[in-house]
């Protein structure tokens, strides 16, 4: 399938003020990477531990690697006009701050392993890492979902680990696909196989770490 822009029709989904696309955009801000990331690394950051402080040491270590390191890179690219919006619509400008996402998950990886940070969060970082650099090589061709890929990754561990009781958290992928394709974000294909992609990857690393 050839891939085309769609940061113009971004533009114009924007612009749309009725009540579902108010809606698409109240999901899609919850569902963001930046704000999934950080919550679900603070659940495993304590789960795995009995001290409080060391808890915070470890959450701060992965909130720098998934929000501040590519979050500051992002909002450079914003200020200097390289890109129209945070969630760098354009896809060929993707691949320098998914490069540098990578590094950062994988210096965090190596970090949090030093200091015996729980497992799952090492694992779960690690993850993050491979997850991004495959939909860097992807996006070469074809602008993957990243907010499907991050939603999946942090939806999976639970579904992983804790099992049955968990399962209600797949409702949100349809309300992610149905935000990203109604905001012209991406298309349906695109969505979906973020989702699907890195639903399976995390799940096959997972079951090969833990």
């Amino acid at each position: 399938m050839k891939d085309f822009d769609l940061s113009a029709r971004m533009r114009l989904a924007s612009r749309d003020d009725t009540p579902r696309a108010f809606g698409a955009k109240v999901i899609s801000v919850i569902l963001h990477p930046f704000i999934v990331g950080p919550v679900v690394f603070m659940h495993f950051s304590f789960a795995g531990t009995e001290n409080p402080a060391f808890g915070w040491l470890v959450w701060c270590i992965t909130f720098i690697a998934t929000n501040v390191v590519i979050g500051s890179y992002v909002g450079l690219m914003k200020r200097r006009g390289i890109t129209e919006s945070v969630d760098v619509p354009e896809r060929l400008l993707r691949r320098k701050p998914f490069a540098i996402g990578a590094a950062g998950y994988a210096a965090a990886t190596i970090l949090l392993s030093l200091i015996d940070a729980p497992v799952t969060v090492v694992v779960l970082m690690s993850i993050y890492a491979v997850n991004t650099v495959i939909a860097t090589v992807i996006n070469h061709w074809w602008k993957i979902s990243i907010h499907g890929m991050a939603i999946a990754g942090v939806i999976v561990p639970f579904l992983y680990l804790y099992g049955g009781s968990w399962w209600w958290l797949l409702v949100l992928f349809p309300f992610m696909i149905y935000s990203r394709t109604k905001l012209k974000a991406h298309t349906p294909a695109q969505a979906i196989s973020g989702v699907v992609l890195a639903f399976i990857l995390t799940w096959l690393q997972l079951k090969f770490w833990i």
